[in-house]
């Protein structure tokens, strides 16, 4: 199973208690257990600490971690995807430079899940038809790949502040 953090999510979703959910993610950078937020505007936060262990030899493994100062602290230069999910539900963000630029939610976890109907790019809800996709038309309706176009308006070259 692996290790994984968890992460709070205020961001808005199709879902009213998501935001009571203790969602689960393999692909932020600590991957120890950490505190991770998405915060309402789109940010993506980490609770930062500084670990100290104390030897005990009545502890399981014989020593115990403290985790000391902890803040939160804006992962301003966060670059990706990052996919949350519990076990009900998957959400994948693409984060640019710190901030939410594209969602997409599922009902489901695992090879089982299927996409809602609703996405939001740059902070807008939008019926995902309305989003600019190109579709894979040699499949057949109910397995048709989606695949967003660049952030760039379709150009090909990557955006200026990624190179």
């Amino acid at each position: 199973m692996g290790m994984f953090d968890d992460v709070k999510c205020y961001y808005p979703t199709p879902w009213p208690d998501s935001q009571t959910r203790q969602w689960r993610s393999k692909d932020t950078p600590a991957q120890c257990l950490d505190q991770y937020e998405i915060r309402a505007d789109g940010t993506l936060w980490h609770e930062e600490y500084e670990s100290r262990f104390e030897k005990n030899e009545e502890a399981p493994l014989g020593f115990y971690i403290h985790c000391d100062n902890r803040r939160w602290v804006q992962m301003s230069e966060f670059t990706g995807s990052l996919e949350i999910y519990d076990a009900d539900y998957t959400i994948i963000f693409w984060f640019r430079d710190g901030h939410i630029r594209d969602v997409v939610y599922y009902n489901g976890t695992g090879p089982d899940k299927t996409r809602q109907d609703m996405t939001l790019r740059d902070g807008a809800p939008q019926n995902r038809k309305d989003l600019k996709y190109e579709m894979d038309e040699t499949k057949s309706e109910g397995t048709q790949e989606v695949v967003p176009q660049p952030l760039n308006g379709g150009s090909g070259e990557a955006p200026q502040a990624a190179r």
